[in-house]
Parts: C-alpha cells; sequence; structure tokens
C-alpha cells in the first residue's frame, strides 16, 4: 500500500543520520550486468530501457524481454560477491547485527533473491540501496516482490533520501511500509522529487519499530519507472518465467484435494507476442484450480480487476475472479467476487470493481476454475490482467 511521509527519514525512520558516503556507484548511460553463467544478463539505457535475455538450458537466448526498469540488477540475477547483488550497496545502523546474501532458497523471479536477516537492530536498520538519477517534480513509481519470513518490532520501508548534483540532501520520503510476516507479496509506492534533487538514493529498509526487533525479508523483481504506475500485479504480461516451475513468475498456483490438472504459461494470447496462463482442469471434485497473488491494499479504496478471458469445455465449472481479503495480522477478514463466468466464449475482456473492507491490508487475486456440479473440469486462458485503483 502507498503511504508516503513528506518528512525527514532522520525522524521518520528514527535513525541518526542516515547520510550514506558520497562514493555511490556511477550514473553512467548504459549498464550491463551478467549472470552467473558470464551470460548477458540484461542491458540498461539511462532512461530507464532495459533489455533481458532469457536463455534455454543449453544457454541459447531464447527470448529478449523489453521493458523500462531504472533499477540495475532490479531481479538480482547479477550475484555479485554473494553478499549483496552486483548495483546495490548495503548499509547497518551501529550495533545492529545481521547479514545480507543472495540466495536460491526463497524466490519470485528468476534464481535469485536478496536477502536481508536482522538478528538485532537497536534504534536502527539495515537496507540495500541504489542511487538513481531523476528529475525534480516528476512521479515516478517503485514497485517490487517481497515475502516477510519473520518480523517483530520492525517493520520493511521503502525509503527515499534525494541529493543534488553536489550529493547534498534535498529532501526525503517513504513511499510504502508493511510490517506483517506474509508470503510473497506485490508491493508499490510512489515518489516526487523535490526541487533542487538530481539524485535519488532508494532503501529496501528493514527498521526497528519496538523494543528488540528483528525480521527477515526477501526481496525480487524489483522496479522503478518514471510515471504512476497503471497496474498494482507483478508480471501481468507472464513474460516473466518461474525459474523452477511452468507457471509465469510471481504467480502462485493452488489445487484442491484431488483435484488433477495443469497451471501453465504458454505463448497463446490475443495478438502474436503476448503469453496466457492456462488452467486445465480435468478433475476437480468438489473443490478447484487457481492461480494467484498477493497485493497490500487500501481499506476502502475502490479497485478495478480486469483480465482477458477464453473459457474452453466448461462442464459443470465456472471461472471467478475470487477475492480474499487479509487484515494487518494476516487473518482472513472477508472475500469477494466481482467477475463470474461458467459459459465458454472466446476472448474477452471482463472486469469489476471492488472495495476492500475497513480492516483489509492486503487482497489474494484469485482466477479460480471451480466445481459446480458433478465431474466438473474446463479450460480457461487469462491473458493480460491488471489491477488498479480507481
Amino acid at each position: 500500500m502507498k503511504k508516503k511521509i513528506v518528512a525527514s527519514l532522520f525522524y521518520v525512520l528514527g535513525v541518526c543520520l542516515l547520510i550514506f558516503p558520497h562514493n555511490a556507484q556511477a550514473l553512467s548511460s548504459q549498464q550491463y550486468t551478467f549472470n552467473t553463467s558470464n551470460q548477458l544478463d540484461s542491458v540498461n539505457d539511462s532512461d530507464g530501457m532495459r533489455v533481458k535475455y532469457i536463455y534455454d538450458k543449453n544457454g541459447n537466448v531464447v527470448r529478449r524481454v523489453v521493458d523500462h526498469n531504472l533499477f540495475i540488477n532490479g531481479d538480482f540475477e547479477a550475484v555479485g560477491n554473494g553478499e549483496v547483488a552486483s548495483g546495490w550497496r548495503y548499509w547497518k545502523s551501529e550495533g545492529a547485527v545481521g547479514t545480507y546474501s543472495v540466495t536460491q532458497s526463497s524466490v519470485s523471479s528468476g534464481q535469485y533473491a536478496q536477502k536481508i536477516e536482522a538478528q538485532k537492530i537497536p534504534s536502527g536498520a539495515m537496507n540495500i540501496y541504489q542511487d538513481v538519477q531523476v528529475t525534480p517534480n516528476q512521479k515516478y513509481s517503485v514497485s517490487g516482490r517481497l515475502l516477510i519470513e519473520r518480523m517483530r518490532n520492525a517493520n520493511f520501508d521503502v525509503a527515499i533520501h534525494y541529493f543534488d548534483r553536489n550529493y547534498n540532501l534535498v529532501g526525503a520520503e517513504t513511499s510504502f511500509i508493511y510490517g506483517t510476516p506474509a508470503s510473497w507479496l506485490t508491493f508499490s509506492g510512489e515518489l516526487t522529487p523535490p526541487k533542487g534533487a538530481a539524485v535519488a538514493r532508494i532503501h529496501f529498509h528493514l527498521q526497528e519499530s519496538g523494543e528488540n526487533g528483528y525480521g527477515t525479508v526477501y526481496l525480487d523483481a524489483l522496479k522503478m519507472i518514471q510515471g504512476t504506475a497503471t497496474d498494482l500485479f507483478y508480471n501481468s504480461s507472464f513474460q516473466d518465467i518461474h525459474a523452477r516451475e511452468s507457471t509465469a513468475a510471481g504467480w502462485s498456483v493452488w489445487k484442491s484435494e484431488g483435484s488433477e490438472g495443469n497451471v501453465y504459461r504458454a505463448d497463446k494470447g490475443l495478438k502474436p507476442g503476448q503469453s496466457s496462463q492456462i488452467i486445465d482442469a480435468r478433475k476437480i471434485p468438489g473443490g478447484g484450480i487457481n492461480f494467484y497473488q498477493d497485493v497490500p491494499i487500501l481499506p476502502g479504496a475502490r479497485y478495478e480487476l480486469s483480465a482477458d478471458v477464453k473459457t474452453e469445455e466448461l462442464n459443470h465449472s465456472s471461472l471467478s475472479f475470487a477475492l480474499h481479503y487479509f487484515d494487518s495480522n494476516y487473518k482472513l477478514v472477508g472475500a469477494d467476487t466481482p467477475v463470474h463466468v461458467n459459459t465458454s466464449m472466446d476472448w474477452t475482456r471482463l472486469q469489476g470493481q471492488f472495495i476492500p473492507p475497513p480492516n483489509a491490508t492486503l487482497v489474494r487475486v484469485h482466477f479460480h476454475l471451480s466445481e459446480t456440479g458433478t465431474n466438473g473440469k474446463g479450460k480457461v486462458y487469462i491473458a493480460n490482467p491488471k489491477l488498479k485503483r480507481m
């Protein structure tokens, strides 16, 4: 969820003078990153244009994904020294005890994620950060994937320091705060550099909020773009593939007991180059099969959920856009179904709106194929899903 605090981080974050050395990484016009096999992973231009290279098991380039990302190595696939990924730096407050590692133990996209583990952060914090060239008074969006494995008396923040061309601090803000242990979720926040700002130092920040605070977080698929984000989902294009599964990265799969079927990504869509995620259910006795993603939300705000949908051979089954709402303690506090389809149809754009209940802080969005009668089965294609705040 977005929470802007336009105030000095010296007070907002409770850290004594979080000013880092002036020897930040160079902001060159083009950056190249390489993976652990010494293959070219991505090329980033200073305007945020990124070309990501996807390889098969034999090392051949099978796809080039072009998008915009002002971060260098936001997916952490260029491992670096193994402590913090290439292109990133880290900071610990005095007295903090903890570790940084580029890990394969829990990832959302690709093969690696960045882990921050704080055993002790007395009145302080641990973070990773990167400097990005910015234009004053222009709106930017930061997003990524976050797993909070454990957390006590601490918060995860996206904290920004702004510097002028001489690296003098000229402002600060916090664009996102979350403090509840949760499975992988997609977070986003907005920022607007003040007058005189030339560089934004973006910290992904684990901050103590009470006595004996600690926490462990994993970060993946970090992204920064100029402008307002038009989609709260990660990987709604289904272009990024989970390294260990056949599904699109960032999407989890659920099957009820006794169900038979698959969820997989394929290059079948509305037009050439567009990918789909497919639910192919052969047997769903009294249950269902779905894929889903968790997104922090604002209670009482209005959201729109949409997707291009194609259904085939729906027999005693139906497709739903099914929502589960969770509170700040990760307890279920409500549910909704803004879209429901029980007939076969060719590609159609479906959409619905919803308002989270007052105590909801996170929504789990399912694209859900369920049985409605005996011997239910069916096949559905989902392309270009979008979630946006109205």
